[in-house]
């Protein structure tokens, strides 16, 4: 399960204040459970944690991972936002997803509208491989409403490439996740004849990690995603059981933001909670940062951001908090070695190089809280399947209770929106 620490500063927080937002956040946990929030319609992830979702067809999911990983070296994700950001963050992390070669490659791509990336990628995908074989590659595309720019014109250049890269057709190499009944990328697939999957009409992009949005792509790799599922929903269960640290969290972030902390660096010590870290970004910052709201999520990878960022962290002026998530039993390790030569690191050898880390974030934390940066720190056992899934689900839930706390809608997204009508607007004025 996962578990808040919190690492006050000297000035502390009001304690009577404390316990009056953890006692609303309790009543809006209660009142998210029971669907009695605004924005209620959008709650389809909720109905996917207590196990009431009919929509996650996980035979079709199987069944479509193993075709595609039949047939295909490299695949290619296509999508942006909350239509990649979970299964990266997954693909990153997963212990069991590492190095394992008998699965094919996946890729993301449709992030940005940059084409050097793309070039490259398809320059490179072009060539044979070192037994003078074609590099075989299939598409998943992933949007709910087919408009989204990025990701259907990056979809146009590698369909048509990939018809020129596999002439006997890409009927059975194409994916598309999307709405059920309308939208372009829904009329595309269909009148193409692609195997498709829906993305429910109750949720938003930045919820769907264990929708069918993560779980194809997830599957495809290797990812147990019965066990991700298993681990939201014991999570979720144990939180309706146990709700402590879900309201800590919620409660601690709603009070340091009403004393004048604006800004949330999250942050952390291991590399495999980074591709974390920017799912946890967008999940706050397009779910809270509405109505002239909201924490701006800001983040570090360390110990490398304390040589750039850290001195800003530490002297700057307070309007920062750290939400420091840490893995409790690293994936892997390594042993400092002995050496006959002289570097000034000789009481080194033989240390762990997890104890060495785990030294600079004790030290970290000290250091920041002691000069009046409060760090909360999220801990995960591990790094398995059922240990990411219930880090999902701790984290929606989190921020369902968060914008309960703060009275606005968590689940639409106008600033969003405006952008986009704005290009279409300079795109085909």
């Amino acid at each position: 399960m996962i578990n808040v620490e919190f690492h006050d500063s000297p000035s502390g927080i009001d304690q009577q204040a404390y316990q009056h937002v953890n006692q609303e956040a309790e009543a809006s946990l209660r009142k998210l459970f029971q669907k009695e929030v605004e924005g209620r319609e959008w709650l389809g992830w909720l109905d996917v944690l207590v196990g009431n979702s009919s929509d996650v067809d996980l035979s079709a999911i199987k069944a479509t991972a193993k075709h595609l990983q039949s047939n295909s070296d490299v695949v290619l994700c296509i999508g942006i936002g909350g239509s990649y950001l979970g299964t990266a963050a997954t693909l990153a992390a997963s212990s069991s997803s590492k190095d394992n070669h008998q699965y094919p490659e996946i890729r993301f791509l449709g992030t940005h509208l940059g084409g050097n990336e793309l070039n490259e990628v398809m320059d490179e995908l072009s060539k044979q491989n070192p037994d003078g074989s074609k590099k075989r590659v299939s598409i998943i595309v992933i949007s709910k409403s087919g408009s989204t720019m990025e990701t259907g014109v990056v979809f146009r250049i590698l369909r048509s490439w990939l018809k020129q890269h596999h002439p006997d057709g890409i009927q059975d190499r194409v994916v598309a996740i999307t709405s059920k009944d309308s939208g372009s990328l829904r009329k595309l697939a269909d009148e193409a004849g692609y195997q498709s999957f829906n993305v429910p009409d109750s949720m938003g992009g930045r919820f769907s990690v264990l929708s069918p949005v993560g779980l194809v792509p997830l599957a495809v790799a290797g990812v147990d995603i019965v066990s991700l599922l298993e681990g939201a929903r014991e999570q979720a269960k144990h939180i309706q059981q146990s709700p402590k640290n879900v309201l800590k969290l919620a409660s601690l972030r709603k009070v340091l933001m009403d004393k004048g902390f604006l800004i949330e660096c999250l942050s952390t010590f291991d590399q495999e909670c980074d591709g974390l870290i920017n799912w946890v970004q967008q999940l706050q910052g397009e779910s809270e940062g509405k109505e002239g709201k909201g924490l701006f999520p800001a983040k570090a990878f360390y110990s490398r951001d304390l040589h750039s960022l850290g001195q800003w962290v530490q002297e700057g002026p307070r309007v920062l908090f750290e939400t420091m998530i840490s893995v409790k039993t690293p994936s892997s390790d390594l042993s400092i070695p002995e050496d006959d030569q002289e570097d000034g690191f000789e009481d080194l050898a033989n240390k762990p190089l997890s104890w060495i880390n785990q030294s600079a974030r004790n030290g970290t934390i000290k250091a920041h809280t002691e000069d009046g940066v409060p760090v909360l720190e999220i801990i995960i056992q591990d790094t398995s399947e059922k240990s990411l899934g219930a880090f999902f689900a701790f984290y929606m839930l989190v921020v369902g209770v968060m914008g309960e706390l703060m009275e606005i809608n968590t689940y639409n997204q106008p600033g969003v929106e405006a952008y986009k009508k704005e290009m279409l607007t300079i795109l085909r004025g």
